[in-house]
């Protein structure tokens, strides 16, 4: 068992968990550089309700269908769409049509694009499909390419928003959770508390001979686990999430 012999060296154990790691590193990165077609979307969380139909002392009635009162609270629903990936998104490459959706139970009033990057060139539009749904078209979604958009809509005040359709290369859309510092810093003192465990055990195995023991075989399986934990869980969030570009 010459491989076995060898690992019970503490310099030959340390330069193996420390080429583990530079290898999950180099992996992850690499796979983070990938140029990808990405769309992502972020809403303004909760909607602003515009009109109570429980304020029964309020001056202001608002008549559906042009004579019917409003019997559900009215809301703004407002959010921002863009392309968050490093290659552009064309028409053609739409498989199934991209629409927003607010839920069954709500019915879209009025809608809107409030804001748009390079509006002449984008042509980003809006086109009701139903009562609560509405379809995406443009003409060019170049990288950083997106829009503001506004949905008044009467019904519940979670509007279960959701966007359909299919692209080619793009297997989901990404809706975004923006962070603030704060998270960031609770991130990487979470990864230094991490990297410490890390070499405090590499630091024990120097101090003594490894034996393979069971407290040893533990001690590495640990080791072993930290590298992964650190790598598909910590280290992906010590990024702040790509500014959103409007």
């Amino acid at each position: 068992m010459k491989i076995f012999e060898e690992l019970k060296k503490p310099h030959n154990l340390i330069t193996l968990a420390l080429t583990i790691l530079s290898i999950s590193l180099s992996i992850y990165f690499y796979v983070n550089s990938l140029k990808v077609k990405d769309i992502s979307y972020v809403l303004n969380n909760p909607p602003s309700i515009i009109y109570d139909s429980q304020n029964y002392s309020s001056e202001i009635k608002l008549l559906v269908n042009d004579s019917l009162l409003a019997k559900e609270n009215v809301y703004l629903l407002t959010g921002t769409i863009w392309n968050s990936g490093e290659l552009s998104i064309y028409a053609n490459d739409v498989r199934k049509d991209i629409e927003l959706n607010i839920g069954n139970e709500n019915k879209i009033l009025d809608y809107k694009i409030t804001k748009t990057i390079d509006e002449e060139i984008s042509g980003f539009n809006l086109t009701r499909v139903d009562t609560n749904s509405l379809l995406l078209g443009w003409d060019y979604f170049d990288p950083d390419f997106g829009f503001n958009f506004q949905i008044i809509y009467m019904g519940n005040e979670v509007p279960y928003f959701n966007i359909t359709g299919k692209i080619l290369d793009i297997k989901n859309l990404n809706q975004v959770v923006q962070r603030n510092k704060s998270s960031l810093y609770n991130n990487i003192v979470m990864a230094l508390v991490y990297l410490v465990i890390f070499f405090s055990i590499i630091r024990l195995f120097v101090k003594k001979k490894f034996r393979f023991e069971k407290t040893d075989l533990l001690m590495v399986l640990i080791l072993l686990i930290l590298v992964l934990v650190f790598v598909t869980a910590i280290l992906p969030n010590l990024y702040l999430p790509k500014n959103i570009p409007l």
